[in-house]
């Protein structure tokens, strides 16, 4: 009767730890639907940052100005963000994102980005759809406004859980996600 019971502790162990090694194995694709979600939360902030921004521009005739401390356009983040700020890769502190640490203000905030690219036209965002530049990388949950020189254009772009521009994938083919905002003059 003790080794029946020795026996089936054992085998119980076994078989939790069987479990475990495949739960851990299959992990990546039980994220899938979290990531999909993450992705798509994400690009609904992506948008309203450029709601945001055309909402500005159809207030002041200008966009908000830009220094390296963000100057207006972070109070115009926030504003369009309207509290969502959680970097969705990272919502509840558990990341989707593997191998990735964020500082603690990154991890409740969703971090902005922009720059500058004179040649930033409709042809040239079309070009960027297919083929983004190499250095377009950045932190999980990142916004990214590109803008042109004229001031009257700006591209904006999420950084996905890849570390690369959000984008549509199909036949092998990328589609970088961005939402356009012109100041109408």
């Amino acid at each position: 009767m003790r080794i029946n019971q020795l026996s089936f502790q054992l085998v119980t162990k076994v078989c939790m730890i069987l479990m475990l090694q495949l739960i851990m194995v299959n992990a990546p694709a039980m994220c899938q639907p979290s990531m999909e979600k993450a992705d798509s939360a994400f690009w609904e902030q992506v948008q309203a940052v450029s709601e945001g921004f055309t909402e500005y521009a159809h207030k002041n005739g200008a966009f908000p100005a830009f220094n390296m401390f963000g100057g207006e356009m972070l109070p115009v983040v926030r504003k369009a963000l309207d509290g969502r700020l959680t970097n969705p890769y990272y919502e509840d502190r558990q990341p989707l994102v593997r191998n990735i640490r964020l500082e603690e203000r990154m991890m409740a905030d969703v971090d902005f980005r922009y720059m500058s690219d004179k040649t930033l036209d409709d042809e040239r965002i079309d070009l960027y759809r297919s083929n983004p530049p190499a250095d377009w990388r950045g932190i999980p949950g990142t916004i990214v406004g590109v803008g042109n020189s004229k001031g009257d254009l700006i591209a904006f772009f999420g950084i996905g859980a890849d570390g690369k521009p959000l984008a549509d994938t199909s036949n092998d083919t990328v589609h970088v996600k961005f939402a356009v905002v012109r100041l109408e003059k």
